[in-house]
């Protein structure tokens, strides 16, 4: 509770500022720029959500049930990827045993399959035969958010 009314104070006072001769059009290039960054943040978002529904689907075909994890794996992914964490290990199947067993003991959720050049995508785990459509997923992705977005946010923003 104390949090969102320290927001809405923080709200006030920048409506306050606004009749200051110094900071009342700072104020506003900053409301200029947050409805700006809006248009930005929505492609940001219909990116992630393409890209992160795309790579759970090819990784694992027949997870058919919608659960919590399966959501968070949606969209954690591409939230991290777009900040330069690729897993790579991960999507090429190439997971540490260590980490495999730390996960089994803690009941973390990974698909940990001992033959790890199976491409039987069958049963309801990794599927390793659309590894590679998900890597040139990845580099288009990454290409898109991280060049285009902050090039074209740069841009939109010299003229706000």
């Amino acid at each position: 509770f104390f949090t969102l009314a320290f927001c809405g104070l923080c709200l006030r006072l920048a409506q306050a500022m606004q009749i200051h001769p110094k900071l009342g059009p700072k104020v506003l290039m900053m409301l200029n720029m947050f409805v700006d960054l809006m248009f930005f943040v929505g492609l940001l978002v219909m990116a992630l959500f393409c890209y992160g529904v795309a790579t759970q689907s090819l990784i694992y075909p027949n997870k058919k049930e919608l659960s919590f994890d399966l959501v968070f794996n949606v969209i954690w992914r591409p939230y991290v990827n777009m900040f330069g964490e690729l897993d790579l290990d991960g999507l090429t199947g190439d997971i540490n045993e260590g980490y495999c067993e730390y996960s089994r003991k803690y009941n973390r959720s990974i698909t940990c399959s001992t033959a790890r050049t199976s491409y039987d995508c069958s049963a309801d785990s990794y599927c390793y035969a659309n590894k590679i459509i998900v890597l040139v997923m990845l580099g288009v992705y990454m290409m898109l958010v991280a060049v285009m977005m902050l090039n074209l946010l740069v841009a939109v923003f010299t003229f706000t």
